[in-house]
This record gives C-alpha cells, structure tokens and sequence, in this order.
C-alpha cells in the first residue's frame, strides 16, 4: 500500500474566479485535447472540473508532477479505468544513470525506484481529480513491498494502480503493482 499526502501551498489574498467561469475556461481547455486522448465529457462544478482523459503523454505528466529526469519515471499513462484506477508505462534503458552502478555487468533496476514509480503514477491518479495548482503529492509510506523478478533495460515496467482509500483529496492509499511481460516485478 502507498500513502500519498497531498500539501497545498496557499498565497495569501489568492481569490478564486466565479464558478462558472472556472467551467467556461476548463470546457475551452478541454476543447484543445486531441479527441483520442478525451473519453467522455467533463463534470463538476468547480475549478477540479475534469474531463476523462484516456491516455497521458510525458508532457501531460510533467504539468501534473513536479519530476524531471533522470527522476521522472513514469513515461506514459497507458489508460485510466474509472476514477480509482490507472495504468501507466516506464521504458526502461541502458541510458538509465543508475546501470552505471547497479550493477556493472548485470544491469537491474533497483527496486527502490520501481517503488517510486508506482508512487509517482499514484500521486498522477491523485492529482489527476483535483485542481493541481499549488499542490504537490507527496509520497509517505509503503507497506509489505515484495521483488518478485529483476528489470532490466529494454523492458517495459507496466504500473497498475489502484486508488482504495482518499481522505478528503489530501491523503489516499494506493495499491500498485510493476509488471515485464505480464509477470509481476514488484508489488
């Protein structure tokens, strides 16, 4: 299970523009979306407005958290499955910096980074639900984590998530698991 903390980050005399408003811009917004990447219509009634997005490019991710590479390790959302669920993809290649080291002559990626990962695709879902400006997902703990098989470049980490408990859009609770090949890496 994966903790995730969301910390808002408030400016004082910060006003919010009339709802309706905030529907108008997010509805032209969500107009520029390709429609391959939109799956439905948007609904709320605030600035955390959403519409289904099926699929997240790099680009798309990177306005959503705050990693860069070499730290940013999820490359694409693959599909998102309702509300709570999400599927995402890491490339992962020789070019990695940490295959330098772990380990000369038998490169594998270290468990600790498929664990952030999973962690960074849970903070997407998460904040893919609420308006994200000011806010960061920051990830708190991780319980009975289990390395069933090595990741090695030219595999492709697929990271299922599944959102099962959100306090209030601030703290949820994240089952996750990484996947080569359809066998299970980590978890």
């Amino acid at each position: 299970h994966f903790g995730i903390m969301m910390v808002v980050n408030m400016e004082v005399g910060m006003c919010h523009p009339p709802v309706g408003l905030n529907i108008f811009v997010i509805r032209n917004v969500a107009a520029l979306v390709p429609p391959y990447e939109r799956g439905g219509e948007y609904h709320g009634t605030s600035a955390a407005v959403e519409f289904a997005v099926r699929a997240l490019d790099v680009e798309h991710i990177k306005r959503l958290i705050p990693h860069r590479y070499p730290f940013l390790l999820v490359d694409r959302v693959l599909e998102f499955k309702g509300e709570d669920e999400l599927v995402a993809l890491k490339n992962v290649t020789i070019n990695e910096p940490y295959f330098q080291g772990h380990y000369p002559g038998n490169p594998v990626m270290p468990g600790v980074l498929q664990i952030e990962a999973m962690a960074q695709a849970a903070g997407i879902l998460m904040l893919r639900k609420i308006s994200t400006e000011g806010k960061t997902a920051l990830f708190m703990s991780c319980d009975k984590a289990k390395f069933r098989r090595a990741v090695r470049p030219g595999d492709q980490l697929v990271i299922s998530v599944k959102m099962t408990k959100n306090r209030g859009n601030k703290i949820g609770v994240a089952e996750a698991s990484c996947a080569v090949n359809g066998q299970v890496a980590s978890s």
